[in-house]
C-alpha cells in the first residue's frame, strides 16, 4: 500500500510530512526484525514496524493513519496487534520495547 502524502490543512508541517514519509520509507526497505516476547516469536509486519517508528515519533494514531493513507480504525488495529507481539500494555510500553529489542535507533 502506497503511503498517501498528508494535506497541509491537515496541521502537518512540510517537515513533519517528510519525516513521516522517510520513516515510512525506512520501514519498508529494512528487513523486518524478528521479536522475543516471553515464549512468543513474532515477527513485526511492514505496517506494525511503522506504526511503532512513528508512535516513537510521538504521532497520535489519527496523525499515523493521515500519514499512512488507512483509516484510524486501521491503525488501531495495527497498534493492537503490534502491543500483542510486543507484549506491551500501552504505546509507550510498546516504544520502549522497540528500543530495548533494538526494533529502533
Amino acid at each position: 500500500m502506497a503511503a498517501v502524502e498528508p494535506e497541509p490543512s491537515r496541521g502537518l508541517t512540510a517537515d513533519e510530512r517528510q519525516r513521516l514519509k522517510s520513516a515510512i520509507s525506512d520501514a519498508r526497505r529494512e528487513n523486518l526484525p524478528s521479536v522475543v516476547s516471553g515464549k512468543r516469536r513474532a515477527l513485526l509486519d511492514t505496517a506494525e514496524l511503522a506504526t511503532l517508528r512513528l508512535t516513537a515519533e510521538g504521532m497520535s494514531a489519527r496523525e499515523i493513519a493521515l500519514a499512512r493513507g488507512t483509516t484510524l480504525y486501521g491503525t488501531e488495529a495495527v497498534r493492537r496487534r503490534l502491543l500483542h507481539k510486543l507484549g506491551a500494555v500501552n504505546a509507550a510500553h510498546a516504544v520502549a520495547l522497540g528500543f530495548r529489542r533494538g526494533l529502533l535507533e
